[in-house]
This record gives structure tokens, C-alpha cells and sequence, in this order.
């Protein structure tokens, strides 16, 4: 069974090369609902130029993990595990560039009517460190 929710996210990159720093606020609505042990948001993002595309967070609380997904035209995977680098792929206008996420922090706080996930994380473009970036996700 689902239910919807409002969400808020907060995304900050920064960037070791210039010391540029970039942030990124938007809100949507989306469901939550469990499947199997697994809790999924699923929304469209429409932040950054990602016009309403569909994405899913899937959420794996006992093996803290979590696994961003987007559909086409802006097609993107990425797992992030605390303490892991894990491999990721990102779909451009340019091509297909991979990604690797080193997770430094990753706290998952699931309640009966509001969430939150925060991740802190480093990461790759085709192998080379790229931006050190925080992701703030909050659902009511």
C-alpha cells in the first residue's frame, strides 16, 4: 500500500579544483510505499533542469544502502553504502559517463509518517574525484 508525500531535498557540491560551491533546493510531491523489506520513494524531479523526470529511491535500512534510480532521457543508478565506493552510471546528451560514489556518511531515519536520508559523499566522473557533495532527502 502507498501514500503520498511532500517532499524537500538539499543537495550542496563542492568543488576541490576552483572552490566553487553549488546548491540545490527543490520540494515534490511522490508516493512511499514497502515492498518486500524495502521502502521505495517515487517521485518526478524537476530540479536542475531534470524536467519531471521519474525517480525512485529505494531504501534498504538493514543493509544501509540506498539505490537512486532515473529514468530516461536523464537516466542515472547509484548505490551509496556507508564507507563503500560503489559504481554508478550517468546518462548525458554526451554520452554515458561512469560514476563512482565513496559514501562517507549515510544515515537513514524511517518513521511511521515523515523520513529523512542523509547522504555525504565524494564522487567520480570516469574515474576522477569530481566534487565532495552532501544530499539531504525529508518526506512527510
Amino acid at each position: 500500500m502507498s501514500r503520498k508525500i511532500e517532499l524537500t531535498i538539499k543537495s550542496c557540491q563542492k568543488y576541490p579544483d576552483d572552490g566553487r560551491v553549488e546548491e540545490i533546493n527543490s520540494s515534490a510531491e511522490g508516493l512511499i510505499y514497502r515492498k518486500n523489506r524495502l521502502h521505495y520513494l517515487v517521485y518526478n524531479d524537476y530540479s536542475a533542469g531534470l524536467s519531471g523526470v521519474r525517480t525512485t529511491i529505494k531504501i534498504d535500512q538493514a543493509c544501509e544502502r540506498v539505490l537512486i534510480i532515473r529514468a530516461k532521457p536523464h537516466e542515472y543508478q547509484q548505490t551509496f553504502v556507508n564507507g563503500k565506493k560503489e559504481k554508478g552510471s550517468y546518462q548525458t546528451n554526451y554520452g554515458r559517463i561512469k560514476t563512482a560514489v565513496l559514501t562517507e556518511e549515510l544515515k537513514i531515519d524511517l518513521r511511521d509518517k515523515k523520513g529523512s536520508i542523509l547522504i555525504d559523499y565524494k564522487l567520480y566522473f570516469n574515474g576522477q574525484y569530481t566534487s565532495r557533495n552532501n544530499l539531504l532527502i525529508n518526506w512527510v
